[in-house]
């Protein structure tokens, strides 16, 4: 009895043994994410405010966030550069209410993107990505005839009230322009490289060059 027991046991353990083999050894291996993945997950960024599909695809949350602060403080550093040309008469928070409503601009445009080229094992790719574009050229005349109107009718009375209402009008005009009807196009280039998700070591495609990659995808964003 003890021995027909043993072999019974014996014949199940061999059985678990191999099953877990057998499964083991069609294990899938992990699929990496095509590259235009990534191409949109930065869009997405520099568009909406969206951190969340770069972190799914291989950027952590603090380098996620990080990039967000830099867009956002980069676009109101040109900005005010530019402004200061005028004479000094915009303010740092004033600013804040332009950039805002140029987020909630570039959150309306439609988009497409597609990987191009790849080649997994020289791990580089191509991505093509289109997108419409706000453009900044068709307030400006807009705006300088309401500014004009409101000297006259002495809704501006002084100096220092010019440059307040100057960029909380060209917040309100940007707010509600349209997005362009034609789309701009440019070819984004990728390497797939090892990165650290979920404390694992995958692979994903990455930009060959942050800096040049985010700047690609900005420049098609707005019109001037």
């Amino acid at each position: 009895m003890k021995k027909q027991m043993k072999r019974k046991l014996a014949v199940l353990l061999s059985l678990v043994l191999i099953i877990s083999l057998a499964l083991a050894g069609c294990k899938k291996k992990e699929e990496i994410p095509e590259p235009h993945k990534l191409a949109e997950a930065y869009y997405l960024l520099y568009t909406r405010g969206n951190t969340e599909e770069l972190v799914k695809y291989g950027i952590t949350e603090a380098d996620a966030k990080k990039a967000l602060k830099t867009y956002k403080t980069s676009m109101k550093s040109s900005f005010m550069t530019s402004a200061n040309y005028a004479g000094g008469m915009f303010k740092s928070e004033d600013a804040d209410k332009v950039i805002d409503s140029i987020l909630h601009a570039l959150a309306k445009l439609k988009y497409e993107v597609k990987t191009d080229e790849k080649d997994e094992e020289e791990g580089t790719a191509t991505v093509i990505l289109k997108s419409q574009s706000i453009n900044l050229a068709k307030i400006q005349s807009e705006l300088m005839k309401d500014m004009q109107n409101a000297i006259k009718s002495g809704k501006i009375k002084k100096k220092e009230q010019l440059g307040p209402y100057i960029l909380s009008k060209m917040a309100e005009l940007i707010k509600e322009i349209k997005p362009t009807e034609e789309m701009k196009e440019v070819t984004l280039t990728m390497k797939l490289k090892t990165v650290k998700q979920n404390k694992k070591e995958v692979k994903r495609w990455m930009p060959e060059n942050s800096y040049t990659f985010g700047t690609q995808i900005v420049k098609i964003l707005i019109t001037q």
